[in-house]
Protein backbone atom coordinates (compact mmCIF):
# COMPACT_ATOMS: atom_id res chain seq x y z
CA UNK A 1 0.00 0.00 0.00
CA UNK A 2 1.38 3.60 -0.74
CA UNK A 3 2.24 5.63 1.88
CA UNK A 4 4.05 8.61 2.60
CA UNK A 5 5.11 10.96 5.28
CA UNK A 6 6.36 14.44 6.65
CA UNK A 7 9.07 15.06 9.12
CA UNK A 8 9.34 18.86 9.81
CA UNK A 9 12.03 20.77 11.95
CA UNK A 10 10.69 23.69 13.65
CA UNK A 11 14.47 24.15 15.27
CA UNK A 12 17.03 21.52 15.70
CA UNK A 13 15.93 19.34 18.09
CA UNK A 14 12.21 19.93 17.72
CA UNK A 15 10.19 18.45 15.01
CA UNK A 16 6.25 16.85 14.15
CA UNK A 17 5.66 13.97 11.92
CA UNK A 18 2.89 13.37 9.71
CA UNK A 19 2.27 9.53 8.68
CA UNK A 20 -0.71 8.98 6.00
CA UNK A 21 -1.50 5.66 4.20
CA UNK A 22 -3.68 3.81 1.73
CA UNK A 23 -3.46 0.54 3.93
CA UNK A 24 -6.15 -0.82 6.19
CA UNK A 25 -3.84 -0.94 9.65
CA UNK A 26 -2.01 2.22 9.68
CA UNK A 27 0.71 0.86 12.04
CA UNK A 28 1.35 -1.50 9.35
CA UNK A 29 2.51 0.85 7.04
CA UNK A 30 4.43 3.05 9.86
CA UNK A 31 6.02 0.14 10.07
CA UNK A 32 7.21 -0.15 6.46
CA UNK A 33 7.72 3.94 7.02
CA UNK A 34 10.51 3.51 9.88
CA UNK A 35 12.13 0.49 7.62
CA UNK A 36 12.55 2.03 4.66
CA UNK A 37 13.18 5.26 5.70
CA UNK A 38 16.32 4.09 8.45
CA UNK A 39 18.01 1.71 5.27
CA UNK A 40 17.77 4.77 2.90
CA UNK A 41 19.10 6.59 5.81
CA UNK A 42 22.05 4.13 5.83
CA UNK A 43 22.34 3.75 2.10
CA UNK A 44 22.79 7.87 1.98
CA UNK A 45 25.42 8.09 4.86
CA UNK A 46 27.39 4.83 3.59
CA UNK A 47 30.19 4.05 6.30
CA UNK A 48 31.85 7.22 5.80
CA UNK A 49 31.24 9.18 9.02
CA UNK A 50 30.58 6.79 11.82
CA UNK A 51 26.62 8.05 11.14
CA UNK A 52 25.20 4.93 10.14
CA UNK A 53 27.18 3.13 12.66
CA UNK A 54 25.14 5.39 15.63
CA UNK A 55 22.24 4.69 13.63
CA UNK A 56 22.72 1.04 14.24
CA UNK A 57 23.18 1.46 17.97
CA UNK A 58 20.17 3.44 18.54
CA UNK A 59 18.35 -0.13 16.14
CA UNK A 60 20.18 -2.42 18.49
CA UNK A 61 18.93 -0.66 21.95
CA UNK A 62 15.05 -0.47 20.28
CA UNK A 63 15.62 -4.06 19.20
CA UNK A 64 17.04 -5.86 22.18
CA UNK A 65 16.26 -3.69 25.14
CA UNK A 66 12.78 -2.67 24.06
CA UNK A 67 10.48 -0.14 26.23
CA UNK A 68 10.03 3.55 27.30
CA UNK A 69 13.06 3.68 29.20
CA UNK A 70 15.50 2.44 26.13
CA UNK A 71 13.39 5.14 23.55
CA UNK A 72 13.66 7.73 26.51
CA UNK A 73 17.36 6.95 26.50
CA UNK A 74 18.32 6.77 22.39
CA UNK A 75 16.12 10.11 21.65
CA UNK A 76 17.21 12.34 24.64
CA UNK A 77 16.80 15.66 23.25
CA UNK A 78 14.79 15.34 20.66
CA UNK A 79 11.20 16.73 20.90
CA UNK A 80 8.34 15.54 18.99
CA UNK A 81 5.54 18.02 18.71
CA UNK A 82 2.41 18.34 16.86
CA UNK A 83 2.48 20.00 13.40
CA UNK A 84 2.51 23.58 13.88
CA UNK A 85 1.19 26.48 11.56
CA UNK A 86 4.32 28.08 11.21
CA UNK A 87 6.51 26.31 8.13
CA UNK A 88 9.34 24.25 9.31
CA UNK A 89 12.37 25.08 8.52
CA UNK A 90 13.82 22.05 7.06
CA UNK A 91 12.25 18.90 6.99
CA UNK A 92 12.17 15.36 4.55
CA UNK A 93 9.05 14.10 2.81
CA UNK A 94 9.29 10.31 2.56
CA UNK A 95 7.31 8.57 -0.10
CA UNK A 96 6.71 4.81 -0.50
CA UNK A 97 5.06 3.63 -3.06
CA UNK A 98 2.92 -0.16 -3.63
CA UNK A 99 5.99 -2.28 -5.10
CA UNK A 100 8.31 -1.20 -2.17
CA UNK A 101 10.22 2.13 -3.54
CA UNK A 102 10.95 4.78 -1.14
CA UNK A 103 11.88 8.29 -2.40
CA UNK A 104 12.74 10.96 0.37
CA UNK A 105 13.42 14.29 -0.37
CA UNK A 106 14.94 17.04 1.68
CA UNK A 107 13.31 20.35 2.07
CA UNK A 108 15.02 23.90 3.46
CA UNK A 109 18.57 22.73 3.19
CA UNK A 110 19.49 24.55 0.03
CA UNK A 111 21.46 23.39 -3.39
CA UNK A 112 23.95 22.71 -1.18
CA UNK A 113 22.08 20.55 1.30
CA UNK A 114 23.52 22.61 4.76
CA UNK A 115 22.81 20.62 7.82
CA UNK A 116 21.19 18.05 6.21
CA UNK A 117 24.17 15.89 7.71
CA UNK A 118 23.03 16.60 11.19
CA UNK A 119 19.29 16.52 10.48
CA UNK A 120 19.01 13.14 8.27
CA UNK A 121 20.14 10.86 11.57
CA UNK A 122 18.27 13.28 14.03
CA UNK A 123 14.95 12.56 11.69
CA UNK A 124 15.34 9.09 12.38
CA UNK A 125 15.46 9.56 15.93
CA UNK A 126 12.25 11.77 15.59
CA UNK A 127 10.49 8.92 13.72
CA UNK A 128 11.34 6.50 16.57
CA UNK A 129 10.23 9.02 19.22
CA UNK A 130 7.20 9.39 17.68
CA UNK A 131 6.33 5.72 16.95
CA UNK A 132 6.61 4.79 19.86
CA UNK A 133 4.17 7.08 21.76
CA UNK A 134 2.10 6.30 19.32
CA UNK A 135 2.22 2.70 19.06
CA UNK A 136 3.77 1.72 22.20
CA UNK A 137 0.27 -0.71 23.68
CA UNK A 138 0.37 -1.49 20.14
CA UNK A 139 1.73 -5.56 20.46
CA UNK A 140 1.62 -5.99 16.73
CA UNK A 141 3.67 -2.98 15.87
CA UNK A 142 5.76 -3.48 18.95
CA UNK A 143 7.06 -6.58 18.00
CA UNK A 144 7.05 -6.08 14.24
CA UNK A 145 9.73 -2.82 15.54
CA UNK A 146 11.44 -5.17 17.87
CA UNK A 147 12.05 -7.41 15.31
CA UNK A 148 12.88 -5.11 12.46
CA UNK A 149 15.57 -3.13 15.03
CA UNK A 150 17.45 -6.27 15.45
CA UNK A 151 17.75 -6.57 11.39
CA UNK A 152 18.35 -2.82 11.02
CA UNK A 153 20.98 -2.89 13.70
CA UNK A 154 23.30 -5.90 12.00
CA UNK A 155 22.69 -3.98 8.56
CA UNK A 156 23.83 -0.80 10.03
CA UNK A 157 26.80 -2.32 11.66
CA UNK A 158 28.17 -3.80 8.14
CA UNK A 159 27.33 -1.02 6.28
CA UNK A 160 25.71 -3.03 3.05
CA UNK A 161 23.04 -0.75 2.15
CA UNK A 162 23.49 1.43 -0.94
CA UNK A 163 21.07 3.46 -3.24
CA UNK A 164 20.69 0.99 -5.52
CA UNK A 165 19.96 -2.33 -3.16
CA UNK A 166 17.98 -0.32 -0.35
CA UNK A 167 14.84 -1.51 -1.57
CA UNK A 168 15.26 -5.00 -1.64
CA UNK A 169 17.12 -4.59 1.64
CA UNK A 170 14.28 -2.95 3.37
CA UNK A 171 11.59 -5.67 1.72
CA UNK A 172 13.34 -8.08 2.66
CA UNK A 173 13.81 -6.83 7.05
CA UNK A 174 9.91 -6.09 6.16
CA UNK A 175 9.77 -9.55 4.34
CA UNK A 176 10.55 -11.25 8.15
CA UNK A 177 9.55 -8.60 10.55
CA UNK A 178 5.48 -8.02 8.79
CA UNK A 179 4.73 -11.80 9.72
CA UNK A 180 5.44 -11.12 12.88
CA UNK A 181 3.29 -8.41 12.59
CA UNK A 182 0.90 -10.34 11.25
CA UNK A 183 0.62 -13.12 13.96
CA UNK A 184 0.20 -10.46 16.61
CA UNK A 185 -2.72 -8.37 14.59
Amino acid sequence: MASSADITFYSQEKASVFIESTEPRASRAELRIFVHYVVRQYANFGTRDGTTAQLGYVMNAIGYEPGDETVRRVTDGVDVVPAQRAKGRKGFDISLSDAGHVVVKPYGFGIIGRGIGYYAPVSVLVLVKHLWAERHDDTAFVNGLIFAAVQLATIGGIGTATPTNQDAIAESVLGQALPIYDRHA
